[in-house]
């Protein structure tokens, strides 16, 4: 096949257009897996696993988060976090904050904030699970 030069041009143009090179935030990004259940007897239960990278910590900060609410069973809002002092979340719908205390390359706190696409298991209809990316979008020191 042969293409005249402004054909050529401007194919090439709108491909790169189409395709544009997305922003690594300069603050870093989560890394996150998500689970989110619930079943009829009322038990609910959250487990979230975040790690935190950036330029600064390229090996990552780890942080894992479990929530149970059972009322029946007289539990009521129990979450427990390990890993780093100064982690945060909260999942309303589909949309997952988190906010995670740092020392480098100053002291501050970093937040971001995304929709997550939820995955049914298939099985129960009532375990959905998702693996996503948030970049931080604020910090305050």
């Amino acid at each position: 096949m042969h293409f005249s030069t402004p054909i050529l041009a401007l194919a090439l143009s709108a491909a790169t257009s189409a395709n544009p090179i997305t922003q690594r935030s300069t603050l870093g990004s989560w890394a996150v897996t998500f689970k989110d259940a619930g079943y009829a007897n009322g038990w609910k239960q959250q487990d979230l696993t975040a790690n935190y990278t950036s330029d600064s910590y390229p090996a990552g900060i780890v942080s894992t988060c479990k929530w149970v609410s059972y009322p029946e069973g007289g539990q009521t809002d129990s979450l427990t976090c390990e890993g780093a002092e100064g982690f945060a979340y909260e999942y309303h719908l589909s949309k997952l904050s988190l906010q995670q205390s740092i020392e480098l390359p100053n002291k501050a706190t970093v937040f971001g904030t995304k929709d997550l696409v939820m995955v049914s298991d298939m099985v129960t209809g009532r375990v959905w699970t998702a693996k996503d990316v948030i970049e931080v979008t604020s910090a305050t020191a």
